[in-house]
């Protein structure tokens, strides 16, 4: 005969507290003593237990459905993120809806119609390439929504998990210290969120720090970028880009024109080129590159267990619910391991 799987009701009276306080322990709830929890816990590795999500769903009348928002699925950092996302559900016991991010009125009204209670629970959004139609209905849903990387909306502060882009400058920085650089050049797009802490980073450690507007993010445009500056006369000495095709780009025009004058075996020829980007680009064969790497994956795992935080506190009494609703998480890049 197969043997009955324990309750809720049991796990309580192993630990000696009441079935609430139990469930309390099992969602995580806050102001349960640390007694009480190791009580709990002990009883639930004793009996085996395993929560019902389907059943936590029903009774706290929620869907179990998540949805993420995102766009140029194909891009590593994207495939990263999507992945982060529905690991960290999984194991909440909820499931992910993937909508593509578009600025069409239709898909923005259908948009719409699925962020109600009673459609998700809440929402996670790639910002990179979302308009501001979308953040706008994300916010306007009333859902619990976390957001990857810092929306341009204005007026509204919501919650999001994004990157510590003033490391990602001093990491560069560092780098062409020990490289000997002195007037490096930034390759970035008009609106990056490098070039705030680029021009302030650079000023405070005196450098004369160089910039010029990427008129893309692929490989074509850093080829353009490297002959814009040098047509502006910028005497740069190292190169800082916003993603990886464009330091693919910088490379390939700094290998096929080095500067008038120069030695192609010269160091000066060998202008190094640092990119934030994708850790597939530490697999590119140039000793002259260093890749601060794009912590996409760690940022997802980060939003997606900020939501799920949001759900368990919203199923909570409203006096544990006392934490502000907007708050910024950032993480932290590192240099990445060449494969050269």
């Amino acid at each position: 005969m197969e043997q009955r799987p324990p309750t809720l009701d049991e796990v309580a009276i192993a630990a000696g507290v009441s079935r609430s306080t139990a469930s309390r322990v099992i969602n995580g709830a806050a102001r349960v003593s640390p007694a009480t929890k190791r009580a709990v816990e002990y009883a639930i590795e004793r009996l085996g237990y395993v929560p019902n999500h389907a059943a936590r769903f029903l009774v706290m009348r929620k869907t179990g459905f998540i949805v993420l928002i995102t766009d140029q699925v194909s891009r590593p950092t994207h495939r990263d993120i999507i992945k982060s996302v529905i690991d960290v559900c999984d194991a909440a016991g909820l499931s992910v809806v993937l909508k593509p991010a578009s600025a069409e009125p239709e898909r923005i009204e259908r948009l719409r119609r699925t962020l109600r209670p009673g459609f998700a629970d809440g929402v996670i959004v790639a910002s990179a390439g979302v308009d501001a139609n979308t953040v706008g209905v994300v916010l306007d849903s009333g859902l619990p929504s976390v957001f990857i990387g810092r929306p341009a909306v204005a007026g509204r502060v919501p919650t999001y998990a994004g990157v510590d882009f003033d490391e990602v400058v001093r990491l560069g920085l560092a780098q062409f210290a020990a490289r000997g650089a002195t007037r490096p050049l930034l390759i970035a797009g008009p609106t990056s969120d490098l070039a705030e802490p680029w021009a302030r980073l650079s000023a405070a450690q005196g450098i004369d720090a160089l910039r010029v507007d990427a008129t893309g993010l692929g490989i074509d445009a850093g080829c353009t970028a490297i002959r814009k500056a040098r047509a502006q006369g910028a005497a740069f000495d190292a190169v800082l880009t916003e993603n990886g095709p464009l330091a693919v780009g910088a490379l390939l025009e700094l290998g096929a024109t080095p500067p008038a004058g120069a030695d192609a075996q010269s160091r000066h020829a060998r202008i190094p080129v640092v990119a934030f980007g994708a850790a597939d680009f530490t697999r590119v064969p140039a000793s002259n590159l260093a890749v601060v790497v794009h912590p996409a994956a760690d940022i997802a795992r980060l939003a997606a267990t900020m939501l799920v935080a949001q759900l368990d506190k919203d199923a909570q009494p409203a006096c544990e619910s006392d934490e502000p609703g907007s708050a910024t998480h950032l993480v932290t890049p590192w240099i990445g391991d060449q494969a050269v």
